[in-house]
């Protein structure tokens, strides 16, 4: 392989990387379930204030069957904050904690 050619592909290998480090979509764009669990997180825990949105697993989420939400906010540094959510069967969302971690959740 030529040089050009080995770093255009380090290159390439390296946007998912940074594309996963910085918000898909803003906060106000997610579903209300995504943004009930944001708000009820940082209503309990003022660490979690002004931190901007990453990542949720939110697309497999199936309305009108409980479902463990799972909501990355970006911390410092390459930190995540990854929020631990409960949606029951009639769509209510309860806080249930968060945990520091170097990956958004998938």
């Amino acid at each position: 392989m030529t040089r050009v050619a080995l770093v255009f592909a380090a290159a390439v290998a390296l946007v998912p990387l940074s594309q996963s480090a910085s918000a898909d979509e803003p906060l106000s764009s997610q579903p209300d379930t995504v943004q009930h669990c944001v708000s009820a997180a940082q209503a309990q825990d003022e660490t979690l204030q002004g931190l901007s949105y990453a990542h949720s697993n939110v697309v497999r989420y199936a309305t009108g069957h409980p479902y463990h939400l799972e909501v990355s906010l970006l911390g410092e540094g390459n930190g995540y904050y990854n929020l631990q959510c409960h949606i029951d069967a009639q769509g209510t969302v309860t806080y249930q904690g968060y945990k520091l971690g170097g990956q958004p959740v998938e």
